[in-house]
């Protein structure tokens, strides 16, 4: 038994192996088999299996040194059993490539998730619940007057022109042409833009009172003939006018001398003193004073609105301060001898 011993000894020291063959040594150490053995560190080759029967709960082998094994293959790493194909590892970071990740299964976030925020499709960090432009891929946006109603395939908008059955409450009129022109008087055109409504014509009559014939001495100026039954303070809108048409009949008091009747504007009132020019006015010349020689008058104007007040009357004056101006304002010689105003205002166009 010594000389197998010492062969045994002189083959691990001169870097030899051993074969698969059964040797039987005996231990230096009855307590501790094969402790003589530990001397030496020349390496230990077989081309035999190599069997431990150690007890769970004691490391079959002991390594300090951390170098990698080749070809080791090991059934566990870690306690955990590899997956069939690549391994991900559980706290370090990697870039796993043609991978599935199953969201029912997984959790994607950060050490600060927040709830509401998502991963930006760059990959880089998870931001609010406010996608940014740059997260929005390019030419996925809806054209003038669309809005996306659902997402195709490709993940870009599907869009189209909401239907008015989709559409409920109020639309804030700067959204309609920036709400350029829009007012209560106005409406949305079908060619975009704000115009004002077509006002529906309204005629008013004005004439004298029937009672007494109108008369005035005024010479070189107008005056009105009836303030209250023989003018109308109306404001004509812009986009609008006020359309005036008067008749009647003038003559003189005792000869027959030139008078004019004319229509003028006195502003925000009636009772304003006329403007030294009227806005029309036209010249009668009797052959003789006294009501059966009056002469029939018609004056017409137009004024175009301009959002103010405007008082339009009939105004009269003599050539003749001696004289006095007389229109007919007596019902018993006949309808056609009472004074008659008609405006109507409508729209412009």
């Amino acid at each position: 038994m010594k000389i197998k011993l010492l062969f045994l000894i002189i083959l691990l020291a001169i870097g030899g192996s051993l074969s698969p063959q059964t040797h039987t040594f005996v231990a230096l150490d009855n307590a501790n088999p094969w402790t003589a053995l530990q001397i030496f560190n020349a390496g230990i080759t077989s081309s035999g299996q190599i069997t431990s029967t150690v007890a769970t709960g004691t490391a079959p082998m002991s390594i300090a040194s951390t170098t990698v094994v080749q070809n080791l293959n090991a059934q566990l790493h870690g306690g955990l059993a590899a997956p069939a194909s690549a391994i991900l590892g559980l706290t370090d970071t990697q870039s796993p490539t043609n991978k599935t990740f199953d969201i029912s299964l997984n959790t994607l976030k950060t050490a600060t998730n927040t709830a509401g925020h998502y991963p930006r499709n760059n990959g880089t960090q998870y931001v609010d619940t406010t996608i940014a432009a740059a997260d929005v891929p390019a030419g996925t946006a809806c054209g003038a007057n669309n809005f996306a109603n659902g997402i195709n395939a490709g993940l870009a908008p599907a869009c189209a022109q909401p239907a008015f059955s989709n559409l409920s409450g109020n639309i804030a009129t700067s959204q309609m042409n920036s709400g350029t022109g829009a007012s209560s008087s106005t409406f949305w055109r079908g060619d975009g833009s704000w115009a004002s409504a077509a006002a529906v014509p309204t005629v008013t009559l004005k004439k004298g009172n029937g009672s007494s014939t109108y008369s005035g001495t005024n010479s070189g100026s107008f005056a009105s003939v009836d303030t209250t039954n023989l003018c109308l303070s109306v404001t004509v809108p812009t986009g609008s006018k006020l359309v005036v048409a008067a008749s009647g009949n003038l003559t003189t008091l005792t000869s027959g001398v030139t008078s004019d009747i004319a229509l003028g504007d006195t502003g925000s009132s009636c009772a304003n003193a006329p403007a030294a020019t009227p806005l029309v006015e036209q010249s009668i010349s009797p052959t003789a004073a006294g009501v059966n020689f009056a002469e029939s008058f018609s004056l017409n104007w137009v004024v175009t609105g301009d959002g103010a007040v405007h008082s339009i009357s009939l105004q009269a004056q003599t050539s003749n301060a001696s004289d006095a101006w007389q229109v007919i304002n007596t019902s018993g010689v006949g309808a056609a001898f009472i004074p008659t105003m008609v405006f109507v205002l409508e729209t412009a166009n």
